[in-house]
């Protein structure tokens, strides 16, 4: 396919093997035109590539740049992809750590409560037996 063996693909060789072997690129080409049909429609891809065509005859674009290009921009975006998965390992690291202190302190609290419960139970239960006996002696004494 690199008939100058130059290491790249030209768009010029790219298109003289497609005409040497069809059959081996038809379902790549039968694929692009399903998807141009289904996600924004022939028309807009055929507008696309008119403009690719002119720009690429007005500027020297070949289709290796093109892909030196996408490539470039795809390790960009997974960089960006990685920074915005740690920043958001960090925060929900910070999140649970807020929620388990919050777990804790309401369990303390619980704590207090159930014993401030407890304790009143004990001192009603005495207030009501001491008050038994208090009736009781009296009643017994009159």
């Amino acid at each position: 396919m690199d008939n100058n063996k130059d290491g790249k693909v030209s768009f010029d060789e790219f298109v003289k093997y497609n005409r040497k072997f069809p059959s081996i690129l038809f379902p790549a080409f039968s694929m692009q035109m399903k998807l141009r049909t289904k996600v924004l429609g022939v028309p807009f891809w055929e507008a696309r590539t008119v403009d690719m065509v002119e720009l690429r005859s007005r500027k020297g674009i070949t289709v290796q740049s093109v892909v030196d290009d996408i490539q470039s921009r795809g390790v960009e975006e997974r960089r960006a992809a990685q920074r915005a998965i740690k920043a958001t390992t960090r925060l929900t690291k910070v999140a649970k750590k807020k929620r388990v202190k919050k777990e804790k302190e309401k369990e303390e609290e619980g704590g207090e409560n159930s014993k401030n419960a407890a304790n009143r139970t004990r001192k009603n239960k005495e207030e009501v037996r001491l008050r038994g006996w208090s009736e009781q002696h009296n009643a017994d004494h009159i």
